[in-house]
């Protein structure tokens, strides 16, 4: 019994990692692909969808794991910031 829990715990930890590397891979796609500087605070990166649905997508994803804060939304247009760093 205590061999079934080690391997299910283990594909568990796999899966988090996996997840992990497919989180950061969407946060690194979107930072290039929609990455814009907010002219009234340069400091910010703000994103936007460009009215791209792939892109809308990616950034509500980001924003429901809490990596980006959603400012303004309307059908495919989504903009907002990021609420941590992207490397």
């Amino acid at each position: 019994m205590n061999l079934c829990l080690e391997n299910h715990n283990l594909e568990i930890s796999d899966l988090k990692n996996k997840l992990a590397e497919c989180n950061e891979l969407i946060a690194d796609l979107v930072a290039q692909s929609c990455g814009a500087m907010n002219d009234k605070e340069p400091s910010e990166k703000t994103v936007d969808s460009q009215a791209i649905t792939t892109y809308a997508r990616a950034i509500r994803y980001l924003a429901s794991i809490n990596r980006i804060k959603i400012d303004k939304e309307a059908g495919r247009r989504v903009i907002g910031h990021w609420i941590t760093e992207v490397l």
